[in-house]
């Protein structure tokens, strides 16, 4: 129902125009009363009056009148120090210390109302972030007694939380479709919690898994030379020499009755030759633990984890009762508003780590957090929430097996592109990482295809799905690299793939239902070593992405020629992509004059009014000047060293407005960057529904190879003829990709 804010001497309902406060509860961190109460007050009748007297309601400062109540008023002259919407909404305000809250001042705040029938409920985020802080709900039943979260963590209930999931989840959280390799014991380092010192077991063991970005955190390593010291009891005793992230999560791990935990700094010999070894296994550790602890807070290990130890944060109040309403604080719970905005999400090592763990524990400045794959419990809640850890914010990622048949396509087309997506949001602070950070997530993707081979992160046995990626929209949004960072070569990395490019991917295909109807127009699909160095024998790979193709529902054959080396790779192996197909100029076509603004990009033929395709290329400027001024009929010398390929025949599954696949956000980014009048992005849409596709790519000559720089679609019907009479032809040839 809709609240009533009722005057505080009289009981009177104020009506009238909303009535902004003379000075801003949150202009500084210290509190102070307003000087002036509000005037204007309407006289209600003398059954408000009644109502209000059996009925007190809540009494709020003016700001959160206006912002939490929308069209409801009250003249009661509360400061903000008795305010309980202000009590709480600094209690949702990142930092532990005075100093801390007041950066986040309501400036900085942005409010948004849902209201029901029976509540309210405001929204608090970050104008700069959109990063979601946490949710008032204003009840007129409470049902729950005042909650506090306390400075120090209940390390029984956080216990209690994980022996229930363990009795009463059962396969949920245990049983998951990962490789043979994720559920074999490996001989591992360990930290022994109650006797400090490091000892040699296995995964076998009983242990928690410590995820946290290291950053520029100075601590002691396990080496060759000080291991037999470290095995000593009592060695890890002196705080001194961890960080407070890594000592924090020892007395957590402590604390919760469990004997182990690993964590790379002391459980990877740093100087060892199995160092590389070690590393490539870490998704077999963090998959097999049995909770991973994981440290969001802060930009290195020396932040500690808030709460464990007595002054890491502050006592917490989430939920108050006055009259006969409740006003209470829901911090976020879920995996994308918790993780939201932190250096945590941003690093790449992280998402494998994350993303592998069956049971999470998220430490921040205000609360802690468990999640399975059946629910969620925190302190911010009494009740546990039911919850699938299957949904990220970038996808679903399905890592449980439900039924005993295997895998549909559509299933493994869904959870891959949405791993892709979210991986290359991240940030990785050595660029020769990219397949390793990865490299656990392939082993399941490769599983899952029965045992074909991920090459530079490209299922061979979905091929052609794998190639329907391109250049996400909003880069600067997602991206964790710098503008001036994005849209460059990774080098020793091929082009044809998403690994080789510094770029936020999403894939055409993703969100069609895994049928997406296409034939290949490609034709002797060849993946080799570059030089044709290796030493084993060239092999066939049916890409059975085509089941469902319109044409000719074969199985493309793709001959691999790959080099063997597995596990972390210090130098990456290159592979060139060749194959025939039909390529035509790129002067050949126009930009749209309207569309020529970033790297989502329109062409169509000389002198027609209408696009007749979309471009979405890399996501740098000084590439996208370069595919505009080769464009148009160019006369540069370099003109002819740009071309379109095209790769796929293809019709699109059904669309229905809204519906945010990746197209339309091609399509949107196309409308509001290049300044389009409003309704093309559903216009071309409909286009392109009624119409036989091309997927193509955009590429730019190497040498003796081609370089992929983007890829998008375009109107079969509008493809050049290969006749030697054509204005503008297509040349039937061999295209070399590096």
């Amino acid at each position: 129902m809709v609240l009533d804010m009722l005057d505080k001497g009289s009981g009177s309902r104020v009506a009238g125009k909303k009535r902004k406060a003379s000075k801003s509860a949150w202009s500084s961190s210290n509190h102070t009363p307003r000087g002036e109460k509000q005037s204007d007050i309407s006289n209600s009748s003398s059954a408000s009056t009644l109502e209000a007297k059996a009925n007190p309601g809540l009494r709020l400062c003016l700001e959160c009148t206006d912002e939490i109540t929308d069209e409801i008023y009250t003249d009661n002259d509360i400061d903000e120090s008795n305010c309980i919407s202000c009590e709480l909404i600094t209690n949702a305000l990142p930092g532990n210390t005075l100093q801390e809250i007041a950066e986040y001042r309501r400036p900085r705040l942005r409010f948004r109302n849902i209201r029901t029938s029976l509540s309210t409920t405001t929204e608090i985020r970050l104008r700069d972030s959109n990063r979601l802080l946490g949710t008032l709900h204003t009840d007129t039943h409470p049902e729950t007694n005042r909650i506090e979260i306390p400075e120090v963590v209940d390390f029984k209930t956080a216990t209690a939380w994980l022996d229930n999931c363990k009795r009463t989840h059962g396969i949920r959280c245990d049983q998951r479709e990962l490789s043979l390799r994720h559920s074999t014991s490996l001989e591992v380092i360990l930290v022994d919690v109650n006797r400090d010192c490091i000892v040699i077991a296995t995964t076998a063991s009983r242990y928690f898994a410590l995820s946290y970005v290291w950053g520029q955190a100075i601590t002691t390593t396990t080496t060759t030379q000080n291991m037999t010291v470290l095995q000593q009891p009592g060695s890890l005793r002196d705080e001194l020499i961890l960080p407070k992230t890594v000592a924090d999560a020892i007395l957590l791990t402590r604390e919760m009755g469990v004997d182990y935990l690993w964590v790379d700094s002391l459980c990877i010999i740093q100087d060892s030759p199995k160092k590389h070894r070690d590393i490539a296994n870490m998704d077999v550790i963090y998959s097999q633990a049995e909770l991973t602890i994981v440290a969001l807070g802060g930009r290195d290990a020396n932040f500690g984890l808030p709460g464990v130890k007595l002054g890491t944060r502050n006592r917490r109040t989430t939920s108050r009762c006055q009259g006969r309403y409740v006003l209470s604080l829901e911090l976020p719970w879920e995996k994308t508003s918790i993780t939201w905005g932190t250096t945590y999400a941003s690093r790449g090592w992280t998402f494998q780590e994350l993303l592998l763990s069956k049971r999470v524990l998220y430490v921040n400045e205000h609360q802690v957090n468990f999640q399975c794959n059946a629910s969620v419990c925190s302190e911010s809640f009494s009740n546990e929430k039911r919850h699938q850890n299957m949904i990220f914010g970038f996808g679903s990622v399905d890592l449980w097996s439900h039924t005993s048949l295997s895998r549909d396509l559509n299933r493994i087309l869904d959870s891959y592109s949405a791993m892709v997506l979210g991986y290359t949001t991240c940030r990785l602070s050595f660029q020769t990482d990219i397949e390793n950070a990865f490299a656990g997530i392939s082993s399941i993707v490769e599983h899952w295809c029965e045992q074909s081979p991920v090459i530079h992160g490209m299922m061979s046995s979905l091929f052609a799905y794998s190639m329907f990626w391109l250049f996400s929209p909003w880069q600067d949004y997602y991206s964790s690299y710098s503008e001036s960072e994005l849209g460059r070569r990774r080098t020793g990395f091929p082009s044809w793939s998403w690994v080789g490019w510094t770029a936020v991917i999403k894939n055409v295909a993703q969100h069609q239902k895994g049928s997406l109807p296409f034939e290949s127009l490609m034709a002797n699909i060849e993946i080799t070593r570059h030089g044709n160095k290796t030493t084993s024998p060239p092999f066939n790979v049916s890409d059975r992405s085509a089941n469902e193709g319109i044409a000719r529902p074969v199985h493309q054959k793709i001959k691999l020629g790959l080099e063997p080396l597995e596990g972390y790779k210090t130098i990456p192996s290159l592979h060139v992509l060749g194959f025939e197909a039909q390529r035509t100029e790129w002067m050949n076509f126009n930009i749209d004059s309207r569309t020529s603004s970033g790297h989502i990009i329109a062409f169509k033929l000389p002198g027609a009014t209408s696009a007749c395709g979309i471009l979405s290329n890399a996501p740098n400027e000084e590439i996208s000047i370069q595919v505009i001024d080769h464009a148009g009929g160019s006369e540069a010398e370099t003109a002819f060293a740009w071309s379109i390929v095209r790769l796929y025949r293809l019709k699109l599954s059904l669309w229905e407005h809204p519906f945010q696949d990746t197209l339309q956000q091609v399509l949107d980014a196309i409308e509001v960057s290049g300044g389009v009048d409003n309704g093309f992005a559903e216009n071309f849409r409909k286009r392109l529904q009624r119409s036989k596709l091309l997927y193509v790519l955009l590429i730019r000559r190497q040498g003796q190879y081609w370089e992929r720089i983007g890829s998008g679609l375009m109107f079969a019907r509008d493809w050049p003829s290969t006749s030697k009479r054509a204005k503008r032809r297509a040349y039937k040839e061999r295209i070399v990709l590096i």
